[in-house]
């Protein structure tokens, strides 16, 4: 009986990694595409949903690694001295798409087959300076300055969608300006986005828990119009914490594997549409520096964000799976269904084990649960199922309901 289980489970793998062949396809573009929304606030292009798993600023000399770490997306033209166009032209000789900026001489490669979307300029909720270089409590770009950048390119591309990053100020604990400014950023894009490096960016690993959190309010903040992307650290060292202090942190190289994998997932659950990375490193100055222990890390979680972007992408369910916690602290939890299968994307948000216990939906009648990607199954025991996730852990459950 198990060995039945078990080729049912990687028949139903393998129909994933089927549908991803057909998607990945859609990628071999040789003609402008037709960039949209669908109605979970995922892209879709040429109406098939897209996870973009992009990279910030790079030179061509490093795409085909980056490839190889499962990114689809360059955005960003600006990281060495060639034009928009020779940019994107080396995006799509990799069957990769490119983001580029909504500068007034690249309006002409709005119908480039590897344009995916538009960028307005970087964090522009960054402090202004007075004339004596010192940082004002106003934001170096106002939102309605934001807004006539976008009235202006929707007149030349009105269907193709614009991204806008902004710092983490938004949440509690950066908190620079109110809600009201950060909405009104959010109404004046088609997408918003975050970064937030706590290991590199602060020297605070204890803050990985906190991608979750801050994915949320930003997009509470821009509501269901305008979905969000999280942008992560992967570097080794970034310029505001010295290498001293990664030292002492037990933190030499940047984050670890197992706190990357718990930030990307934390994104997702908690909404993420998008999922970026940051690897440029200070000190010296290197435009990509990733661990060897995070390119496999990345390795393995871009794969399963490419193989699980159907289910990831697709509508939310209106009965979210039920859970109790035995012991830990705080658990995320986002129930999928994907033909015909449930999915139970969990992350435990706590720097400690938590145990918890699951109860399914009234409609869900099953007798066993598979873990994605591990060689275990649970029991399901009136309804019910339990499991153990360590620190900052993430598991994917996988329900097959029984033929009645």
């Amino acid at each position: 009986m198990f060995q039945i289980a078990c080729s049912i489970f990687l028949l139903y793998i393998l129909s994933i990694l089927m549908s991803n062949l057909a998607f990945a396809d859609e990628r071999q573009h040789t003609e402008a595409s037709h960039v949209s929304f669908g109605s979970n606030g995922e892209l879709q292009v040429n109406d098939q949903p897209f996870l973009p798993i992009f990279v910030w600023a790079q030179p061509v000399r490093n795409f085909d690694f980056l490839i190889s770490l499962g990114i689809n997306t360059f955005m960003g033209e600006g990281a060495e001295k060639i034009t928009a166009k020779e940019f994107l032209d080396e995006v799509q000789a990799r069957g990769a798409w490119g983001i580029i900026h909504i500068r007034e001489r690249n309006w002409q490669l709005r119908n480039h087959p590897a344009l995916l979307c538009w960028m307005f300029g970087d964090e522009p909720d960054m402090p202004a300076r007075g004339a004596d270089g010192q940082r004002l409590n106003t934001p170096r770009t106002w939102p309605e300055e934001i807004a006539k950048q976008y009235q202006a390119l929707k007149a030349l591309d009105e269907g193709r969608p614009v991204y806008l990053n902004l710092t983490a100020s938004f949440y509690q604990r950066f908190a620079r300006y109110d809600d009201e400014i950060y909405q009104r950023y959010c109404q004046a894009t088609d997408i918003v986005g975050y970064d937030l490096y706590p290991v590199t960016g602060w020297g605070r690993p204890e803050w990985v828990p906190l991608i979750g959190k801050a994915t949320r309010k930003l997009g509470d903040l821009a509501g269901p119009r305008v979905p969000v992307w999280t942008i992560l650290e992967c570097t080794t060292k970034l310029r505001w914490v010295s290498q001293e202090k990664l030292d002492r942190i037990r933190h030499p190289q940047g984050a670890r594997d197992f706190e990357l994998r718990s930030m990307v997932w934390q994104a997702i659950v908690n909404g993420a549409k998008g999922i970026g990375y940051f690897p440029h490193r200070w000190e010296p100055y290197k435009q990509a520096d990733i661990s060897e222990e995070l390119q496999v890390e990345m390795k393995r979680t871009n794969r399963q964000l490419t193989e699980l972007a159907p289910v990831i992408l697709s509508p939310d369910v209106s009965e979210q799976v039920g859970y109790e916690i035995i012991e830990g602290e705080s658990v995320d939890v986002l129930t999928k269904e994907y033909q015909g299968r449930f999915y139970f994307f969990t992350v435990n948000n706590d720097l400690k084990p938590v145990r918890i216990r699951f109860m399914l939906p009234s409609k869900i009648n099953a007798s066993e649960v598979h873990i994605y990607e591990e060689q275990r199954k649970i029991i399901v025991q009136d309804g019910m199922f339990e499991d153990t996730l360590g620190e900052l852990g993430v598991r994917i459950y996988v329900v097959q309901p029984d033929v009645r």
